[in-house]
């Protein structure tokens, strides 16, 4: 393991999330520089996110990296499941075929994304879901993966990083939550119906004078 290259990014370096924070550091830069709030522009994040998952899992099938952990013969998967591929060493064996499922899961985060951008739902929170739901996947598949990685604690140094990431997103969703809750508490204290408008001393002497008609009629 070359832990000499994990701040070289022409070498790999922090991987996806290295990608991820910068991003979202670069885009509160420009937000702050701009005068924007940040939501939209992490809605705009959240969005391309899953696509640049789909991106990394892709160029691992092409890398032979990420690969999945070896099984016995492929007649005991779904074809789906398990390929035929390398390792870092280039050695062919029957494998799970993890980089497939990252991509599968990158497109059905991309496609609930749409959705809720389309329906205009959970404004503010787009990001803070993919971002959740990404690295929890990541995380899981990260127990299947073949490929040697620095351990600590005794799991995956990349494990790790993607239930970091997750506590991050966690926060981001709470905290988003907690901004907007004082503004719809704002808005539940508005009246839908506005106050009728004040009358004067005549028109109440007037109204008056109407009702006593009104009722002599009715006697009559």
């Amino acid at each position: 393991v070359h832990t000499d290259q994990v701040l070289g990014l022409t070498s790999g370096g922090f991987d996806w999330h290295g990608a991820v924070i910068g991003g979202v550091i670069g885009a509160a830069l420009i937000s702050w520089l701009r005068g924007v709030p940040f939501r939209p522009y992490s809605d705009v994040i959240g969005l391309a996110l899953p696509i640049g998952a789909i991106t990394v899992w892709w160029g691992c099938s092409a890398a032979a990296s990420a690969y999945g952990l070896e099984v016995r013969t492929l007649a005991d998967f779904p074809a789906w499941l398990v390929i035929e591929a390398p390792d870092v060493y280039g050695q062919i064996a029957p494998r799970l075929n993890l980089p497939q499922i990252g991509m599968v899961i990158g497109l059905i985060v991309y496609l609930l994304i749409g959705i809720l951008t389309i329906l205009r739902l959970a404004t503010g929170f787009r990001f803070w879901i993919a971002l959740a739901l990404l690295s929890f996947s990541t995380a899981i598949i990260d127990f299947f993966r073949g490929d040697t990685v620095i351990l600590v604690v005794g799991r995956r140094a990349d494990q790790l990083l993607d239930l970091a990431l997750l506590a991050i997103a966690v926060i981001g969703i709470v905290a988003v939550a907690l901004i907007r809750r004082p503004i719809a508490a704002l808005n539940i204290g508005d009246s839908p119906h506005p106050p009728p408008p004040l009358r004067t001393h005549g028109e109440e002497e007037s109204d008056g004078g109407m009702g006593k008609v009104l009722m002599e009629n009715d006697v009559l």
